[in-house]
Formats: C-alpha cells, sequence, structure tokens
C-alpha cells in the first residue's frame, strides 16, 4: 500500500481494524530487505517505508470501548467552553456552547458532561444519617418544595443511568469506586421519621434529577427564562438536596463518608447555548470552589481557576500496547500433580496517579495526552526545586513519591516521552548528587596537594605525549562523597544533612552504557532519537555523566570511554606511542618517485640565478667552471647536511609522525568499536546538546589546570632536592679546603652566610643571565630547569619560535652560488613537504586544539540565538589561550602539605564545605546547630590550628 501526490498536513499513521479470531502481521519496513517486492515496484518510484531509519520497535496502539471523560479540547468541531467571571450579583461559570446547531454538520447526540474536579465528602459525619445542618430556614420555604412522583418516567431514566454506570465503574475508575447506599422516600422534614415502616435502600454510582419533569409544569415560564437546576451538598451529614428554578424539590440522597463527586449533567443539545455549570453563591452557604479545593475552604467568594474545567464522555479511547509482555513458562511434575504455570523475570511498568479521577495512566501513554504530559512534568520540576540548595530533609521526603526503582526505570526507558525523561533527570540530580557535585565545585581552583611517593612520580607529559585531561594518577585533595540512608520519618537531626543514598556504582554503568548507545545511534539517520528529539535524547544523559564526572566516580578506563565517545580520532589513538622508524622509511621510499619533480624545480632555480648572474655581467663559462670547483668541494657536505635536516625535521614534526603511527592503532580501536562511526563533535548537534558539551569540556579543563598544579609541585620537589644536594656537597668540599685565601674564603662562603630568601635569588639568578659563569647551579639541574620549563610552556599551548640570526649578504661570486645551492636544497625539501600535505589531514591531537577548533566551526556553521552558549564557547577559548595566564592565577592558591596531615585536612575541608553550604540558604534553628558544630570541629583541627590564617 503507499500514497503520492497528497497533502500531509500533520501526517498520517497506519491503522487497521481486525474482527474476532483475525490475525494480523502487519510489515511497517522497518527491515526493507523484509520486503519482497520493494525494491521491484516503490524504490524507483520514489517510496520510502513508512519506518524507514527507525531503530527502536513501532508501538502499537489498540482501541477499546471504555466511556472515559476528556477535558474538552480547544478544537473541538461541535462543542466550545468559555468561561465566564464572577461580579458581585453573579457567581462565575463554565459555559457549555455548541457551534453547529442548525447547520449540515449538527451532532444532536445525548451529551455527558461534567466538571474536572470533585468534591469529597468528610470522612466521619458529625450528624447522624436523617437530619441536616441546611434548613429550610436558611435555604428554601417549606410552602415552595415540589413534589416529585417517585414512579414517573424519571425513575426509569435513572435506573438505566444507574447500570450503565456500574458497567462503565468496572471498566475507568473516574466516578467513585465505592457502592453507594441511597435511602429514598424518606421525608426530610421530619428527622424522627420510623425507619422500619419505610426502609428502601438501593445502591447507585451516579445521583441524578430529571430537569425535564419540573419543566412540564412551568413550560410558560422556560419559554422566557432558562432552567435552573440546583445541588446543595452537606459535608458534614453527607446528604445532597436539589432545587428547580429556586424552589427545593422531594428528592434527596444521602451518600457515604469520603465520598467523590462530579457535578455531572446528561443533555441533548437544541440550543446554541447548551448549559453553564454556576459555582453557587447563597446566603450562609459556602461555594463549590470551597468543596474543591483545600486552599479556599475558607473563602466565600466563588473561585473559578483555570485548573477546572469541563469534561465530556467519550465511548471509545486509544491505549498504548506494551513493548514487552511476559514470558510464562509451563511445566508438568508429573499427571497427578497438574500443571504449573510460572514467570522469571517480571514485567516492570510505571504509573501514575490520577486521585481525583482514582485512576492510573500508564506513563508511557502521556506521549498522546499532552496535558497531562506537561502538568507532571512540572510537578517533575517542582520536586527538584523544592530540594535544591541542598534541602535534604525535603529531597528524603521526596524518597517516599518518587524512590530508586521508579528513577532507574525512568533513566532507562527508550520510549518515555522527551520532557517526562528531561525531568527525571534533573530531578535524580537535585536529589541524590546536587549537594555532593556542589561541594566539588566549590573546592575546584583550590590545590591541596599531599607530598607523597604518588605525587612525586607525576610527570607533566606520559612517554613522549599529551595525556589524556582527566585519566591518570591525581593527588590534589578533594571533597569525600557521604550519602545517609533513606529515611522518610526520623528522629536523628544529623541523617538529614546528607543527601539520600543511590548506588553509584550502577548508575555509573548505566550512565556509561546510555552514553554509548546514545552516540551509536546518533550516528545514524534516525527517525525516533530517545524522547522524540535529538536535544531530549542527548542533553540528560550528558547532563548526568558531567555531573558523575565532577563527583570522580568514573576511573580512568570509564573517562577514557567518555573521552572516545566525544572524538574517537583525537583521544582514541593518544595510549600507545611507537619509535617513529616507519614514517622515515616511507619518506625514503617516496623520495624516488620525487626525483622528476625536484630536477625540474632545480633547473627553474639555476635559471633563475644564471639570469641574475647575467645582469652582474657575468660569463657562462666562467659560472660553470666557478659551480663545478664549488660542486666538487662543498657537494658533499650539503648532502650530509640533508641527512641530518631530514633527521631534525623528523624530529619537530613528532606530532605528525604521532598521528602517523597511530593510524594503525586506530584500525585496531576500531575494530574493537566497530559500531561507533563518529563521535560528538562529528554530529550536528542542537544548540542545547552543544551547551552540555561546553559544561563537559570545561571539567577536562579544569582536570588539565589541576595536573598542571599537580606535576609543578613534583617537579618542584624534585629540583629542590637536587639542589640542596649540591649545595651540602659544595659546602663540605668547602669546608674540607685549607689553601683558600681570606678573600677567597669570603667570597666562596658569602652564599652560605646570607639570609634564606638571598640564597635562593642567588641559585636561582641563572634564569635571567644564562651565561652567567658565577652561578653555583650545576648545568644538568639547569638544563632540567629549562627543559621543564618549555615543556610547561608546550603544555599550555605557548609555543616559542626561535629567531634567526641575521646574517650578512655575502654578494661575491662564491656567495650567490652558495645561496643557490641552499635555494635548490629548500626547493627539494619543500617540494616534499608539499607533496607530502595532501595525504596528511591535520586534525586536532590535543584536547587544546579540539576545542579550538571545535569552537570556531560552531560559531561558522550557524547564527547562536542561545546567549548562554555564546558565553560558554567565549569562556572556553578564552582558556585554551590563557593556560598560562590561568596557571599563574592558580599557583598561589597552592598549597603542600605533609603526608601526615592528610585526615586533618580532609576534616578541615568537610567542615568547610558544609559551611559554604549553608551560607547560601535562609538560617533556621538546625542551620545554626550545624554552623555552630562545624565551625567548633574547624577550630579542635590540628591544621587550622596550626595556620589559623
Amino acid at each position: 500500500m503507499a500514497f503520492k501526490d497528497i497533502e500531509i498536513g500533520e501526517g498520517f499513521i497506519p491503522v487497521c481494524s481486525l474482527g474476532l479470531s483475525q490475525i494480523a502481521r502487519i510489515n511497517l519496513g522497518q527491515n526493507v530487505s523484509s520486503l519482497r517486492y520493494f525494491t521491484i515496484c516503490g524504490l524507483q518510484e520514489g517510496f520510502e517505508p513508512f519506518a524507514i531509519n527507525m531503530k527502536r520497535d513501532i508501538t502499537m496502539w489498540f482501541s477499546k470501548s471504555l466511556p472515559q471523560f476528556i477535558t474538552v479540547p480547544t478544537d473541538h468541531p461541535h462543542i466550545e467552553i468559555s468561561r465566564v467571571d464572577g461580579t458581585v450579583d453573579t457567581p462565575p461559570c463554565l459555559k457549555v456552547t455548541h457551534k453547529t446547531v442548525g447547520s449540515q454538520n449538527a451532532n444532536k447526540d445525548l451529551l455527558f458532561f461534567r466538571v474536572s474536579i470533585p468534591i469529597e465528602f468528610h470522612e466521619t459525619f458529625k450528624v447522624p444519617a436523617g437530619t441536616t445542618l441546611l434548613t429550610r430556614a436558611l435555604t428554601i420555604p417549606e410552602d415552595q418544595v415540589l413534589e416529585v412522583d417517585p414512579n414517573s418516567d424519571f425513575e426509569i431514566l435513572k435506573k438505566s443511568a444507574t447500570r450503565k454506570e456500574q458497567e462503565d465503574d468496572k471498566k475507568e475508575s473516574s466516578v467513585p469506586k465505592e457502592t453507594l447506599a441511597i435511602k429514598n422516600g424518606e421525608n426530610e422534614k421530619d428527622a424522627s421519621t420510623e425507619k422500619s415502616k419505610k426502609k428502601g435502600i438501593k445502591r447507585s454510582n451516579c445521583y441524578m434529577v430529571w430537569g425535564g419533569e419540573f419543566g412540564n409544569s412551568q413550560q410558560t415560564r422556560v419559554s422566557q427564562e432558562d432552567f435552573v437546576i440546583g445541588c446543595l451538598v452537606d459535608l458534614d451529614t453527607g446528604l445532597m438536596t436539589f432545587t428547580a428554578n429556586g424552589k427545593e424539590i422531594n428528592t434527596f440522597y444521602q451518600v457515604e463518608p469520603t465520598t467523590k463527586l462530579f457535578p455531572a449533567v446528561f443533555v441533548q443539545p437544541s440550543n446554541q447555548n447548551v448549559i453553564q455549570f454556576e459555582l453557587g453563591k447563597l446566603k450562609n452557604i459556602m461555594p463549590l470552589s470551597a468543596a474543591m479545593f483545600r486552599s479556599e475552604r475558607k473563602n466565600p467568594v466563588p473561585q473559578c481557576p483555570p485548573r477546572l474545567d469541563v469534561q465530556m464522555l467519550t465511548p471509545v479511547i486509544w491505549s498504548r500496547m506494551p513493548n514487552n509482555f511476559l514470558a510464562p513458562e509451563t511445566g508438568r511434575v508429573n499427571e497427578r500433580l497438574g500443571w504449573m504455570v510460572q514467570c522469571m523475570e517480571p514485567l516492570t511498568m510505571m504509573a501514575l496517579h490520577i486521585p481525583e479521577e482514582n485512576r492510573c495512566v500508564d506513563i508511557l501513554e502521556l506521549s498522546e495526552r499532552m496535558d497531562l504530559l506537561t502538568f507532571h512534568y512540572h510537578t517533575l520540576k517542582l520536586y527538584g526545586s523544592v530540594c535544591a540548595l541542598g534541602n535534604n530533609r525535603v529531597a528524603h521526603a521526596l524518597c517516599s513519591h518518587v524512590d530508586e526503582s521508579q528513577l532507574f526505570y525512568a533513566i532507562e526507558s527508550t520510549y518515555l516521552p522527551g520532557p517526562m525523561r528531561s525531568g527525571f533527570y534533573d530531578l535524580l540530580i537535585s536529589m541524590h548528587l546536587e549537594s555532593a557535585k556542589r561541594n566539588r565545585l566549590g573546592t575546584n581552583k583550590e590545590f591541596i596537594v599531599p607530598m607523597t611517593d604518588q605525587t612525586r612520580s607525576i610527570t607533566l607529559y606520559t612517554v613522549k605525549s599529551h595525556a589524556l585531561p582527566g585519566v591518570g594518577l591525581t593527588t590534589c585533595l578533594r571533597p569525600k562523597l557521604h550519602f545517609s540512608s533513606v529515611g522518610f520519618v526520623g528522629t536523628d537531626p544529623d541523617i538529614y544533612t546528607l543527601s539520600p543514598t543511590i548506588p553509584l556504582q550502577v548508575l555509573k554503568t548505566k550512565a556509561l552504557n546510555m552514553l554509548i548507545e546514545a552516540v551509536q545511534d546518533g550516528s545514524q539517520a534516525m527517525r525516533d532519537p530517545v524522547g522524540g528529539s535529538v536535544e531530549f535524547h542527548f542533553v540528560p544523559i550528558l547532563k548526568l555523566i558531567s555531573t558523575l564526572l565532577i563527583m570522580g566516580v568514573f576511573d580512568d578506563e570509564d573517562v577514557t570511554h567518555i573521552l572516545t565517545m566525544i572524538e574517537p580520532t583525537v583521544f582514541h589513538t593518544a595510549k600507545s606511542e611507537e619509535p617513529a622508524e616507519e614514517p622515515t622509511k616511507v619518506n625514503k621510499e617516496e623520495e624516488p618517485s620525487k626525483v622528476a619533480v625536484v630536477k625540474e624545480m632545480e633547473q627553474e632555480a639555476v635559471a633563475e640565478e644564471e639570469e641574475e648572474f647575467e645582469d652582474y655581467g657575468y660569463d657562462d663559462d666562467e659560472e660553470i667552471e666557478e659551480e663545478d670547483e664549488l660542486e666538487e668541494t662543498d657537494l658533499d657536505v650539503p648532502q650530509g647536511e640533508a641527512v641530518n635536516d631530514t633527521d631534525f625535521v623528523n624530529g619537530e614534526k613528532g606530532a605528525e609522525e604521532t598521528e602517523k603511527e597511530m593510524k594503525p592503532v586506530d584500525t585496531c580501536g576500531e575494530a574493537k568499536e566497530e559500531h561507533l562511526e563518529q563521535g560528538l563533535f562529528q554530529m550536528k548537534l542542537p544548540e542545547s546538546v552543544k551547551l552540555q558539551m561546553c559544561t563537559l569540556l570545561q571539567y577536562f579543563c579544569d582536570c588539565e589546570l589541576r595536573h598542571r598544579v599537580e606535576a609543578i609541585t613534583a617537579f618542584s620537589d624534585k629540583f629542590v632536592t637536587q639542589i640542596q644536594s649540591n649545595q651540602r656537597h659544595r659546602y663540605n668540599e668547602l669546608m674540607m679546603a685549607f689553601t683558600m685565601t681570606a678573600a677567597e674564603t669570603a667570597r666562596k662562603t658569602r652564599e652560605f652566610r646570607s639570609p634564606p630568601q638571598e640564597q635562593v635569588n642567588m641559585l636561582m639568578n641563572f634564569k635571567n643571565c644564562p651565561d652567567d659563569e658565577e652561578c653555583p647551579v650545576p648545568d644538568g639541574v639547569r638544563e632540567s630547569l629549562l627543559a621543564f620549563h618549555n615543556a610547561l610552556l608546550a603544555h599550555c599551548g605557548v609555543h616559542i619560535e626561535e629567531e634567526e640570526q641575521e646574517e650578512e649578504v655575502d654578494n661575491s661570486l662564491r656567495g650567490r652560488l652558495r645561496r643557490l645551492l641552499e635555494r635548490v636544497k629548500k626547493f627539494r625539501d619543500k617540494n616534499v613537504e608539499v607533496e607530502l600535505e595532501p595525504q596528511e589531514d591535520k586534525k586536532p591531537s590535543t584536547l587544546q586544539e579540539l576545542i579550538s577548533h571545535t569552537m570556531i566551526h560552531w560559531a561558522q556553521e550557524s547564527f547562536i540565538q542561545n546567549p548562554e552558549l555564546v558565553r560558554m564557547m567565549f569562556s572556553l577559548l578564552h582558556r585554551q589561550y590563557d593556560g598560562l595566564g590561568e596557571l599563574m592565577r592558580a599557583l598561589p592558591k597552592a598549597y603542600t602539605i605533609n603526608e601526615v596531615s592528610i585526615q586533618d585536612t580532609m576534616d578541615l575541608l568537610e567542615c568547610l564545605g558544609q559551611i559554604r553550604s549553608l551560607l547560601i540558604v535562609q538560617m533556621g534553628p538546625e542551620e545554626e546547630r550545624l554552623i555552630i558544630q562545624s565551625i567548633g570541629n574547624i577550630m579542635s583541627n590540628r591544621v587550622f590550628y596550626q595556620h589559623p590564617t
């Protein structure tokens, strides 16, 4: 079945109808090869299968005849709901209008409307049944009461409606589930009526009166004014009474406690103005809104908030079929024991409870219920907001509403609607992870490095390569992760100072697997991303990954996987290093193929130089003779120099060689992860995903800065040890010398007689004066400091180009011929480089180059509309070019401590983190107690006691 040249509009979906005992197999073309005749007829004409480029199983929906109340949509073809605000004399009301009355498209079917929010009777009645607090003196005089015939036609309608509602109650829980006792025939005027004489009990789920029975007796008045039916409800006694045009009728009901009732009406439209629900405004009687809303319990003014709406009964609804079903296993031990049926793996589902309607909805069905989807998404945002800023007491209480199993089900579900997916991820972070994340970020610019053997083993670079950011040994002291067991109600006040616990290892594994699946799916042209869009697919998982990275949950292998997901061509092959021998062989093999081109270039250079000679007035023979002489004497040396130059060039281009060497390693990596076609930076991402990627890159830049501080600390310890050892050696030699004069002794002992600061200045003076021969520091120590200095500049992205010395130009014949040979040699080297450039793609090899390249590419890719993304991009770009300045600002905040003081320093950091978290919230008695306790712990800390400043 195929369609062409039709107006799509909002789109079409395949629908089929099946009868009883019919079986159908629907093939929507998710696997194109399963379509037998598509390549013969359809592919050539330009048709595409409905499910092309869809990875997940397509969700099926089925219809069922279950009457359900739904809010009247604004675009309903026949019914329109309008709100009329209340005035001093009239109450607010909801007006129902029939838009197509009198037209050809008019629908005159019987309609059933109700208000969306019920009223609930009290749990216990204060007044016994049969009496009421609503006396006639407060409502209507007794002589105006209308008598109703109990054997009228209304009884038939009521009985039929009762059976209908009882059948509907089995299918939906929108009406009260309780079976209600109706005591009919009692006279409300006499509270002491004998129940033994008149005792009729009916059980019903709805309580109605027939308006048509009262309209016949007042036909003359109906033609001039509207017909009004009122209902008075006493929540303390469970008594319901009705009025018709202001006169009370002899119909009343007694209902049971905790009963929920909806104001509802059956109506058959015969006019444009059908009905209107007035929310009541009678003297000495509270309005209907006071019973519907807890916040309006004591407000005598009728209210009609936007939440209150009109619902209409629909006979058929659509339900979602589950994607997975139970797998029952059947077995029979023997013929006497019978059969055994069991399910080893349960089928998990998540439902949303609607207390007003006393029913549940599958959370996956919210994709078709936008009103409920929006409401519950904002509910999740509200949950996350109330436990913000470390409000752990609320977080513990919320665990009784959204527990661990619900959170894990929501973050793993691939069919969850996008807003709900984002809301559950944010709620998980706010409830369980936000406090630990904030504590880590609070110490992000403080570097406390203990001088241990592990710290001394840290180097700026790994084996001839730039280490992966966030991977490797780090010894900076960071706040530890502390959680408390979930407690809904507890007497221990300290339990609420920590976030509720969650299994971090399980969460880490799930997050990493979901990121890998997301990158794999995003690399393909998918029409059904998780959450419905690329934004809802990537933003929640990237936010969770970034939070777990800041908390330090991932190990080195996990961080390597994350970096590979970001950009596999940059981070995937940075582990291995091989000697740079193969590229040299390749260059030697490629040299013979370039001989012809080089000769042509040499001839052109010789021709240009000959023209220059002719301008000076020299003959060709003299030039050739002189040139032959120079070739015999000097040409052998340039050849040797050329070989050395080639080696020097290969040494200078270590990064290019490394890139060549990594190509076989890339192939091995792709063999391990053949499923990964491209990383996140190779995809076209929306701005929200780019913003999360910038947050992720900020973390890796922080890791790079921390690594530089640790490397400087480790090198400083080694450098100072070498200088002190050398100084001790020189001092011992000086003490053993007995033949020095007084002046020489004074000059050589001046270093040891100076204050410590002057001694340091004398030892480090070689930095400003490299040629100073008086510096006592050995050459090896000087060279190690200079090498570390150059390596640190390169690590920060500062590349120093060597200044070329200006030489005087020799205009003699020998000088010009020497320049000719040098030009030919340059042409040869330049030609080889030019020929090799097209074969080598200049790709980023470090995090710094990757960020610079990516930010520039994003800026040129499209117009950026999010100002926050612009700020993040420029911040990242500035950090790459301000690496040295950032390091200079970080070193004054770096501290080195002894290994013995590690535990005291960690306790100090914990107390400081708690005080910082409390300074941003409004203080209460509990917060004051915690601050006093933390300050007391700090005063007792040995590190703070020794260094109070």
